[in-house]
Order: structure tokens, then C-alpha cells, then sequence
């Protein structure tokens, strides 16, 4: 058994599609201070940004994200860890486009895209397919009080993380489609972890059909990132 882990049997999550509403209007942000977050080799950064035109709306909590553009320049996808009337705190790779955010820079935001995921609260295992995507579980280290953070390139190795065994309440692995199906097809049945698929967004319309997430028929922009692994069982 791996003494830094645990797991427990979880329930599978009812689900309920909401209707594609047109949501991802752009809106003008101005950055208020970036730190660096030295978390694995990689690490990420936090932004803190204002937005210009008033306060966010429809805020349910992780794993809804943001799409950032910079004009002319490039756009990616920002996971949301908080936000509070006009200020809004994102989570960043430093690499790539976002990489280029600095303090009081402006920007478009699109946000927030996605659907918030109840989570069974307590101590939580998340596992990262690669360390660039520790960024979509910062929101998860910020809110909690114990989790365990891991970097696990392999879906095998992913999976016997969270087979092993030591109470966590919940658990949560972020990847790539593939590497997120390979995981499921060798977990059982009785652990149900929410999954959150690192998927090309493009529109934040739900219109475009870019973030379909697999043979789900989920958008990640409107009825994603995050959903639980019956469903891809399924």
C-alpha cells in the first residue's frame, strides 16, 4: 500500500444537462498582480485580475474556467479559484500564452465556462496526467485544508493511486482524454473520481463543438471540464 495515499468506494453522481445558453461573452479584465505557485517542476502562476465592466455572475465554484485572450497574440484556458464581485482569481501554466500576463496588463476574459462539480468535501487525492495541468487543481489546494497533490504520467499508475486505500473523501485526476479513459478502464467500479478533461476550447459559445468531450455529448465550456467517471463508463 502506498503510505501516501488512500481511497474510499464513492457513489456515482446524478446528472442533469442544463441548456446550452449562448455565455461566453468577452470582457475586458485588467491584471492586478501575478504570483508564481512552485508546485511541481513546473509550477503555475495565479492571477489576479479586475474586471472592467462589473461584477461576475453565475459563479458555482470549481472546475469552471475562463478563456483569456490577449489581442492579436494567442488565447488559452484559465481555471477559476475564485471570484468576488469584479476581482477574479485565475490559475495559469507559465508556459504558453498566459505565461505573458503581467501586472496591470489588460485582456478579454470569457468566463465563467463550464459547470461546477459537488465535491465530498475533506481530504482530497488529486492527480495530474502531466505537470502543466496542475494549474486546473490549484482552485481544489487553495479551498481545502488537506489534500494530496500527485504528478502521474502513467493511467496505470494514476489508478493504483487511487485504488490503494487510506480515506480521502474524494479524488480528482485531470489529463487528456485518452489518458482520463485509459484511468477509468482500470479503476473499479465502486471509486467514481471526478475528471477533469484538458480539451481544446475555442468558442465558450457552446456553439463550435471544439470541447466535446469524447462520445459523452458534453461541451467542456458549458457542461464541463469536470465530470465523473460513470459517465464515461457509460
Amino acid at each position: 500500500m502506498d503510505p501516501r495515499l488512500a481511497a474510499t468506494s464513492s457513489r456515482s453522481v446524478a446528472y442533469a444537462p442544463p441548456p446550452i445558453p449562448i455565455h461566453g461573452i468577452p470582457r475586458p479584465i485588467k491584471i492586478t498582480e501575478v504570483e508564481e505557485q512552485d508546485e511541481g517542476r513546473a509550477g503555475y502562476r495565479i492571477i489576479h485580475a479586475s474586471c472592467m465592466d462589473g461584477d461576475v455572475k453565475e459563479w458555482g465554484g470549481p472546475p469552471q474556467f475562463s478563456l483569456i485572450s490577449l489581442p492579436g497574440l494567442c488565447e488559452d484556458k484559465a481555471p477559476i479559484i475564485s471570484i468576488e464581485g469584479p476581482q477574479v482569481i485565475l490559475a495559469a501554466p507559465r508556459d504558453g500564452c498566459l505565461g505573458r500576463l503581467r501586472k496591470d496588463i489588460f485582456a478579454t476574459a470569457k468566463l465563467p465556462l463550464g459547470r461546477p462539480a459537488e465535491i465530498r468535501r475533506g481530504r482530497l487525492l488529486l492527480v495530474a496526467g502531466e505537470e502543466r495541468l496542475l494549474a486546473w487543481l490549484a482552485p481544489y489546494v487553495r479551498e481545502e485544508t488537506e489534500t494530496v497533490t500527485v504528478v502521474a504520467p502513467s493511467p496505470g499508475e494514476a489508478a493504483s493511486l487511487m485504488s490503494s486505500g487510506q480515506g480521502f473523501s474524494d479524488h480528482i485526476a485531470v489529463g487528456s482524454l485518452e489518458y482520463l479513459e485509459n484511468l477509468v478502464q482500470r479503476l473499479p467500479e465502486t471509486l467514481d473520481p471526478l475528471l477533469i478533461v484538458d480539451v481544446r476550447a475555442k468558442c465558450g459559445l457552446g456553439l463550435c463543438g471544439s470541447c466535446l468531450i469524447g462520445n459523452t455529448g458534453l461541451l467542456a465550456c458549458v457542461e464541463g471540464p469536470g465530470i465523473r467517471a460513470s459517465f464515461l463508463r457509460g
